[in-house]
């Protein structure tokens, strides 16, 4: 497996107390460029599949974290459609994207790569939508703490992920 020290580094800083900061050079669709709010998330399928039993997930003012491995494309859009029809995606303060990797081949082409999928259920809403974050089942894999205060800041070109100093768990 490849090795990234960055990543690694980021593991060690998390788990001593250092606050999260991590920019990153991206291309974003939309023009929001900020937001604030609990971070929440993490592997689509699992966050799809809670919705509607005791351990789904409130994203009301939240920021929301995706990423997935091993999902066809038709799989993703399906489960997008059933976060935006549940109001998961409604009054989110930002969207991360992280990685969807090992995608099996469609043997329909579907037109349309993950990034688009997603952007189609979002472009409308207004918050942060950041592509491309180094998370998921990747080399380059940033470790970030769930469930405490972070500012969201994006641009055309660039991602701020910024844990608020005075957190507390949840």
């Amino acid at each position: 497996k490849d090795f990234d020290n960055d990543s690694t580094m980021s593991i060690y800083h998390a788990l001593t107390g250092k606050p999260i900061h991590i920019e990153i050079a991206t291309k974003n669709e939309n023009e929001i460029n900020e937001g604030t709010g609990i971070l929440v998330g993490g592997n689509l399928a699992i966050i799809s599949d809670l919705i509607g039993t005791p351990s789904d997930i409130n994203t009301d003012g939240k920021i929301l974290l995706i990423e997935d491995i091993s999902e066809y494309k038709h799989s993703v859009d399906r489960m997008m459609w059933q976060l935006m029809r549940s109001g998961k995606l409604d009054k989110l303060a930002g969207l991360i994207i992280g990685s969807f990797t090992d995608a099996p081949e469609e043997t329909i082409d579907f037109g349309m790569n993950e990034y688009q999928i997603i952007w189609e259920k979002v472009q409308q809403l207004s918050y942060p939508v950041c592509f491309g974050f180094p998370v998921g089942h990747q080399a380059r894999n940033m470790a970030l703490k769930l469930g405490i205060n972070y500012t969201l800041q994006s641009n055309k070109n660039s991602i701020v992920l910024k844990e608020l100093v005075a957190n507390t768990i949840l």
